[in-house]
């Protein structure tokens, strides 16, 4: 994710609706009125769940694995 992006916007993850928030911040993500990573570290609020990742990184998200 490049810094532009950062701050940008991103619509909700299609699995999103599978999620079950269990903390305000995941609940606010899943209403919609959180939509940045930048947003949630402007408020200074803890992220405790990966759902929000998920929800906000979306496809975006990739995993890869190195093996040394």
């Amino acid at each position: 994710m490049s810094a532009e992006e950062f701050g940008e916007k991103i619509q909700p993850y299609e699995a999103i609706e599978e999620w079950k928030p269990r903390t305000r911040l995941g609940w606010l993500v899943k209403e919609g009125k959180i939509g940045s990573l930048k947003e949630i570290f402007d408020m200074n609020m803890k992220i405790k769940e990966p759902g929000i990742f998920d929800a906000l990184l979306g496809r975006e998200l990739q995993h890869e694995i190195i093996d040394i």
